[in-house]
């Protein structure tokens, strides 16, 4: 969540849904594939993955001004109509902690009340990561750069 909030801040929101959805569609892919994670478990993962990102990518583009199109209508509203300059900092200085306490309360949520999970960790998911990791590090050392 926090890192589909920060992406957020600085470009659109649905752009970094669309970019961070295909990281969270690969997570649970490999945990479907994993014979050691529960079948309800990763159902309960999967819905609470998805909305966290869509609610995440929400709640950082309302913390900065370029974040997300109408913080940006409405600066161009406040200073034809009333002549209230809203700067970038202004708005971050207002924006931000906001953005923070609902990222906090929307995790809350997700976790606590709208979809409980059993299980702290899934079984074999550290050395799944870590998996993924050499392999990808062993195709990055094959590639030619030049």
């Amino acid at each position: 969540m926090i890192a589909t909030a920060f992406l957020s801040m600085w470009i659109s929101n649905t752009a970094t849904a669309v970019m961070i959805l295909p990281v969270g569609i690969a997570v649970v892919k490999q945990l479907q594939d994993n014979p050691n994670t529960i079948k309800n478990e990763n159902s309960i993962f999967s819905k609470a993955l998805m909305l966290a990102i869509a609610y995440s990518a929400s709640i950082g583009g309302m913390a900065s001004l370029i974040g997300t199109p109408p913080n940006l209508v409405l600066a161009g509203v406040l200073e034809k109509s009333y002549a209230i300059e809203l700067t970038f900092a202004k708005w971050f200085g207002f924006g931000f902690p906001i953005s923070i306490t609902f990222l906090i309360i929307a995790w809350l949520y997700l976790t606590k009340f709208a979809f409980q999970f059993k299980l702290k960790e899934f079984p074999g998911g550290i050395a799944e990561i870590k998996k993924q990791i050499n392999i990808l590090g062993k195709s990055l050392l094959k590639k030619k750069w030049f």
